[in-house]
């Protein structure tokens, strides 16, 4: 089953839960939004005035043709990703905000 990445944009300079980034493992795109979006994602948030225009949207739906076999940040393992010099999203984490939020088909969550 494939995982697919959901990361933050920190529209109006805050980022917010669950995490900074957000990987779900589901059937395919649309379950992987719907599962997203119990967890506090929420996309188009533009047009419905929860971001701020000028940024951007938070979040980006998940799309068909996307997923992949193993959960990866920017084409590495959650692993490799945390131990690259150039993992920029570390420093955005804190005690209230975890930095990668996993959640697996079966409902098993694990944080990074």
């Amino acid at each position: 089953m494939p995982f697919f990445t959901f990361h933050q944009n920190n529209s109006g300079g805050v980022h917010t839960g669950p995490a900074i980034i957000v990987i779900i493992e589901a059937k395919d795109a649309r379950h992987a939004n719907f599962e997203a979006e119990t967890h506090g994602l929420y996309f188009d948030g533009c047009n419905n005035g929860q971001d701020c225009p000028c940024c951007g949207d938070r979040w980006r739906d998940a799309r068909n043709g996307e997923g992949d076999e193993t959960p990866t940040i920017y084409g590495q393992t959650i692993e490799d990703y945390l131990n690259a010099e150039r993992c920029w999203t570390k420093g955005y984490a804190t005690k209230d905000i975890p930095h990668i939020l996993k959640i697996c088909e079966d409902g098993t969550q694990t944080t990074h």
